[in-house]
C-alpha cells in the first residue's frame, strides 16, 4: 500500500480520484453515445471503484482524526445492515450514498502534501470550457454526449423526457425560462456533470474553497477561480449556487469569528423557516420555485410516520426534492443525524479557513436538505468533503509551521525563577538552550 501522506510522491492520486468522481459520468455518456450502450451497472461499479480506492488511500496507517472517521464509517455499516435486515433488501444505493463523507473527509485529511487548488482551477478550466462548447453548439455536443440517453440507460423513465426536445436532462429547461439572461436563447448548461443542479452545486464549492483560503493563496488565483465559478454559475442558471455564494462573501469577516458548532442550528432554524413560508401565506407556493419546493417538504414531514422516520420503512414516492427526506427515507433519523452532526463535532476547534468553509458547507448543506437530493451525488459531494477535510489538514499543518518558526526566529530569552532556568536565544538561524539544575549545568547548541 501507498502512504500518501509521507511520500510526496503518490501525491497525485487523491487529485485523479476527486476528479475521477467528477468527470466519470462525463467519459461514460461518451461511450455510450459513441460506442456499446452503458447500463447502471456499470455506473455503479465505477462508483464504488472510485470509493474503494479512495478508502484504501485515506485509512492506510490512519491517524487519530481519521481513526474517527473510520469509526463513523463502521457506525454507518452497522445501521445500513440493521436496516437491510428490517427491510428484507440489500441496500447497496444507500450504502454507497453513506461511504462519500465520511471517507472522502479522510482522503481530504491525508492528503495534506497535495496541491489542490492547482487542481480546482484546472478543472474550472476544462469545465467551463466544456459548457461554452455546450453553449455555442448544442447539436455537435449532444452528437457525441446524448445526455437524455444516457440517463435513459442508467434507468430513467423514458417518460420524463417527453417534454424536452432537446438531448438534455430534465432540468435543462426551466418552463419559465431562465432566471439569469443570457445574450441569446439558451437552455441550462451542463457541462460535464450532464445536468444542470450538479454544475451549480460544484461551481459553489469550488468558489467556497477560495473565499474559504482567501488569505493564503496569491490574489490572481482568487480572482480567477471566482471569475470561472460566476461564469459556471451563470451558465448553468443556478439560482441557490449563486445566493449561497452571495451569503458567503457577505458573511466572510462573521464566520471567521464565530464558533463552528452553532451551525447545528442551522437546520433546525431552516425547518422553522419553512414552516413560516408554508403557513404564513406570504409566499407564492405554485411552479416549482423554492416556494413550492418547501411545501412539498414541509407536507411529506407532516405525513412522515413512525416507520419511515426511523428508517424501517421506506416512503413510497422518490424524495428527489428533499434531502432530509430523502435522507430520512433511507437511512431514517439516526443516519440522518450521523450525516449532519459528525463533521461539527469532528474537532473541538477549527482554524478561520475551516470556519468559514463550513459555515458555507452548512448553507449548501441546508439549502439541499430542504429542496433537493441532490447534495449527495458523488460527482459534488466528492469535492465537497474532501475540500473540508483538505482545509482542516492544510491549516493545522501551517499553524504548526508557524509556531515552529516563531519559537525558532522570534521568541525573547524567557528565563525562570526555579532552580531549573531554561534560556533560548535564537538569531540568524541559530538556538541554544542552556539548562541549569541545582546539582549542575548542562549546555546544549544546534542550529
Amino acid at each position: 500500500m501507498i502512504d500518501i501522506e509521507r511520500k510526496g510522491r503518490f501525491s497525485f492520486l487523491p487529485v485523479l480520484i476527486v476528479s475521477g468522481c467528477v468527470l466519470f459520468n462525463f467519459f461514460l455518456c461518451f461511450i455510450n453515445t459513441v460506442g456499446p450502450a452503458i447500463s447502471e451497472s456499470y455506473v455503479i461499479l465505477a462508483e464504488l471503484a472510485l470509493i474503494s480506492l479512495a478508502a484504501g488511500l485515506a485509512f492506510f496507517r490512519p491517524d487519530r482524526e481519521r481513526y474517527f472517521w473510520l469509526f463513523v464509517l463502521f457506525s454507518q455499516f452497522v445501521l445500513i445492515a440493521f436496516l437491510s435486515m428490517i427491510r428484507d433488501e440489500l441496500m447497496l444505493k444507500t450504502l454507497r450514498d453513506v461511504m462519500i463523507m465520511p471517507v472522502f473527509i479522510a482522503l481530504g485529511l491525508a492528503s495534506v502534501k497535495v496541491d489542490f487548488t492547482k487542481t480546482l482551477l484546472w478543472l474550472g478550466a476544462f469545465i467551463g470550457a466544456i459548457a461554452l462548447f455546450e453553449a455555442i453548439s448544442l447539436d455537435v455536443y449532444t452528437h457525441y454526449f446524448n445526455i437524455k440517453s444516457y440517463y435513459i440507460a442508467k434507468g430513467y423513465k423514458a417518460e420524463a423526457f417527453q417534454w424536452i426536445g432537446e438531448n438534455v436532462f430534465v432540468s435543462g429547461i426551466r418552463p419559465g425560462g431562465r432566471f439569469f439572461p443570457f445574450p441569446f436563447e439558451i437552455h441550462r448548461i451542463s457541462s460535464v456533470f450532464l445536468e444542470p443542479v450538479s454544475l451549480g452545486f460544484y461551481a459553489f464549492i469550488s468558489g467556497l474553497y477560495f473565499i474559504a483560503m482567501k488569505d493564503s493563496l496569491p490574489r490572481r488565483q482568487v480572482f480567477l477561480a471566482i471569475f470561472i465559478t460566476l461564469l459556471l454559475i451563470w451558465m448553468g442558471d443556478a439560482r441557490m449556487a449563486f445566493a449561497s455564494l452571495l451569503l458567503v462573501i457577505i458573511c466572510r469577516p462573521l464566520f471567521a469569528r464565530l464558533d463552528h458548532r452553532l451551525t447545528v442550528l442551522m437546520f433546525p432554524c431552516a425547518l422553522m423557516a419553512g414552516y413560516f413560508v408554508v403557513e404564513s401565506g406570504l409566499f407564492g407556493l405554485g411552479g416549482e420555485g423554492l416556494g413550492a419546493r418547501m411545501l412539498w417538504t414541509m407536507e411529506r414531514i407532516w405525513d412522515t410516520n413512525e416507520a419511515e422516520f426511523f428508517g424501517a420503512k421506506p416512503y413510497t414516492t422518490d424524495m428527489v426534492d428533499s434531502g432530509f427526506l430523502y435522507l430520512l427515507g433511507n437511512q431514517g433519523i439516526l443516519g440522518f443525524l450521523l450525516y449532519w452532526l459528525t463533521p461539527i463535532l469532528f474537532r473541538d476547534r477549527f482554524s478561520k479557513e475551516a470556519r468559514i468553509f463550513w459555515y458555507g458547507a452548512s448553507i449548501f448543506l441546508v439549502s439541499g436538505l430542504m429542496i433537493s437530493n441532490a447534495i449527495f451525488t458523488i460527482k459534488t459531494a466528492s469535492t465537497l468533503w474532501f475540500c473540508y477535510g483538505y482545509i482542516i489538514a492544510k491549516t493545522k499543518k501551517q499553524e504548526k509551521e508557524s509556531i515552529t518558526y516563531k519559537e525558532a526566529y522570534h521568541e525573547p530569552t524567557i528565563i525562570s525563577s526555579s532552580p531549573r532556568v531554561v534560556s533560548a536565544a535564537a538569531g540568524n538561524g541559530r538556538a541554544r538552550i542552556s539548562v541549569k539544575a541545582e546539582g549542575g549545568r548542562k549546555q546544549a547548541g544546534g542550529a
